[in-house]
Formats: structure tokens, C-alpha cells, sequence
């Protein structure tokens, strides 16, 4: 796969990961209960895998904002 594949590639990944945090922002409930659920199966936060996951200061902030609880 050529190098505009990847880039493709994550700008899906970005469009879903914004889909559904923004979903679940204006949802409390369903937000603290996604967060806690992560966190017992992958034994992190969610907040930890977008800082370690996600490019770019912008959008990395953009996100770890919209899970706020």
C-alpha cells in the first residue's frame, strides 16, 4: 500500500474516533459508563491510549476535551 493509503487510512480513523466521542460527550451517562468499562478491560483509561494514540497537540486536546466527564 502506497503512503497516501495510510494517510487515508487515518483520516477515517480520525472522522470515527470524533464521531463517536462527540456522540457520547453530549451523553454523560453513556460516557461514564463507556470510560469505566474501558478501563476495566483494557486496565487504562481512555484518556491514557488518546494521549499515547492521537497525533497532533490540536486534536489530540480536541478529544481529551470531549471526554471530559
Amino acid at each position: 500500500m502506497g503512503h497516501g493509503s495510510n494517510k487515508a487510512d487515518r483520516k477515517d480513523r480520525n472522522e470515527l474516533l470524533i464521531s463517536r466521542l462527540v456522540r457520547l460527550h453530549w451523553e454523560r451517562i453513556q460516557l461514564i459508563r463507556v470510560k469505566e468499562d474501558y478501563e476495566e478491560k483494557y486496565r487504562h483509561s481512555l484518556e491514557e491510549d488518546i494521549d499515547y494514540y492521537v497525533k497532533g497537540e490540536s486534536f489530540k486536546e480536541f478529544c481529551l476535551a470531549l471526554c471530559e466527564t
